[in-house]
C-alpha cells in the first residue's frame, strides 16, 4: 500500500505546508495519452478548503509530492455546500493535462469574470500541478470530465435546484457553451452526482433523485455528527452522444426506489460513472435488502449499466 501526502506522516512543525495533514475522499484520474496517474484528496483538516494531487508516471509503482490544486491568486473558498467545499471537487485527467474546476474566494486584479467573486474557475496543468492556466468558467463545478477524443474538451457539473447542470469547453476552457439542465423533474432533487466520457466522446452523467418530498430540509435531523437522511431516493443516468451538446432524455438505472435512512448518514462515496465504447457503468449506495426487495436494510452498493447503442445518433 503506498501513502499519499508526505509519506504517510501526519503534518506536524517542520514538515511542508502544502501538504494534506488528514488525507480524505481519494479520487483516481488517468491520462489517456501520457498514462499519468493522478490521485487527489482533500485534507480533513482544513475542511472545504483545499484538494491535493499526486501524480505517478510509472503506473502507481511511486508518486510525486502532493500539490495544491488551488492558488494564491485563486484560493478556496470553503463551506458546506457542493458549491463552495473544494474538497468535494473531482478533477480529471486526458491529452496530457490534468484538469479541475472550484470556486474560488478571490482573484486578482484584470479577472475578467461575470459577478466577481467569490467566482468560479476551470484550471488546467501539464505539469502535475506545479503551475495553472486558470480561466472563468459559467458556474461553481462539483466535477470535471476530461474528453480523451478530444484534446482540449472537458464537460464540467453541478446541481442547480431539481437539475444537473453540464456545460462543455472545446477550448481548454477560454469560451463555455451555455448550461443544459438535465433531470429539471419539480419537487425531486439530484445529489451525489458523477460525469465521465468514453474513449470516442459520448459523456455520461449518474445521480441519484430524492422521490418522496423534502419540504423540510434534505437532511432531517443531526445526532453526535451523523445525519439523517429524509426523503426516498432512486438512481437516474443519461447520455450525451455527441459530447455534452444534448441529452437523451434520463434513464431511471435502479429497478425501486430506496427507503430513506433514519438511523446514520446517506453521505455516502459509492456514487460513480464509467463508459466504456459500448456501455456506461454507474454505482450507487442503496438502503434496500436486494434488487428485487425494496424493504429497508444496511446501506449496499448496486451496480449497473446501461448500453450506449440505443443513444447513438442515426445516420
Amino acid at each position: 500500500m503506498l501513502a499519499i501526502g508526505d509519506n504517510g506522516r501526519q503534518l506536524t512543525p517542520g514538515l511542508p505546508a502544502n501538504s494534506p495533514s488528514r488525507p480524505d475522499r481519494p479520487f483516481i484520474s488517468v491520462d489517456n495519452v501520457t498514462g499519468t496517474v493522478y490521485v487527489s484528496v482533500d485534507d480533513f483538516a482544513i475542511p472545504g478548503v483545499q484538494r491535493y494531487v499526486a501524480a505517478s508516471h510509472d503506473n502507481g509503482l511511486t508518486f510525486g509530492p502532493a500539490r495544491q490544486m488551488t492558488t494564491d491568486a485563486y484560493p478556496g473558498t470553503g463551506g458546506d455546500t457542493d458549491t463552495t467545499n473544494v474538497s468535494l471537487a473531482v478533477p480529471s485527467a486526458g491529452s496530457g493535462r490534468l484538469a479541475f474546476a472550484y470556486q474560488a474566494g478571490a482573484a486578482p486584479n484584470g479577472y475578467t469574470g461575470v459577478n466577481g467573486c467569490p467566482c468560479p474557475i476551470f484550471e488546467t496543468s501539464r505539469d502535475d500541478g506545479i503551475t495553472w492556466d486558470q480561466h472563468s468558467a459559467p458556474f461553481a463545478a462539483t466535477h470535471t470530465a476530461a474528453d480523451p477524443s478530444h484534446p482540449g474538451h472537458y464537460a464540467i457539473m453541478a446541481l442547480d435546484g431539481s437539475s444537473v447542470e453540464v456545460s462543455r469547453t472545446t477550448d481548454y476552457g477560454v469560451t463555455w457553451s451555455k448550461p443544459t439542465l438535465i433531470g429539471n423533474d419539480p419537487g425531486r432533487y439530484p445529489f451525489q452526482p458523477w460525469i465521465a466520457y468514453s474513449p470516442d466522446g459520448v459523456l455520461g452523467l449518474g445521480y441519484k433523485y430524492t422521490v418522496s418530498d423534502w419540504s423540510n430540509g434534505l437532511w432531517a435531523s443531526e445526532t453526535d455528527g451523523a445525519l439523517s437522511f429524509n426523503t426516498t431516493f432512486d438512481y437516474w443516468a443519461a447520455v450525451s452522444a455527441d459530447g455534452g451538446v444534448t441529452f437523451s432524455p434520463s434513464v431511471r438505472i435502479s429497478h425501486a426506489v430506496s427507503p430513506a435512512d433514519s438511523a446514520g448518514d446517506i453521505r455516502d462515496d459509492f456514487s460513480f460513472v464509467m463508459l466504456d465504447n459500448r456501455y456506461l457503468y454507474t454505482g450507487w449506495g442503496d438502503l434496500r435488502t436486494s434488487p428485487t426487495d425494496p424493504s429497508p436494510a444496511a446501506r449496499s452498493i448496486y451496480f449497473g449499466r446501461i448500453d450506449l447503442e440505443p443513444f447513438q445518433p442515426t445516420v
